[in-house]
């Protein structure tokens, strides 16, 4: 099975797309891609996808990186 197989339109999403949720520049997304930070798979017209649950589960992380209260700051 590929990784293609495991995913659908509804689990799995394009490069922009996933790059408007992050709040990120598609090359940003190609980057992280790269560095493994992020994992995709092609489909067989060789679009990117991403799974869902990835990008939800970064930006959760990214957006914890921005909130003042994970930089030490206290109201």
């Amino acid at each position: 099975m590929t990784d293609s197989d495991t995913y659908s339109s509804e689990t799995a999403i394009p490069i922009g797309e996933a790059a408007r949720l992050l709040g990120v520049s598609v090359g940003t997304v190609r980057n992280w891609e790269r560095n493994g930070k992020l994992q995709s798979f092609r489909t067989p017209g060789k679009q990117r996808r991403f799974p869902i649950e990835q990008i939800r589960a970064l930006k959760g992380q990214t957006a914890a990186l921005r909130s003042p209260q994970s930089a030490g700051a206290t109201s």
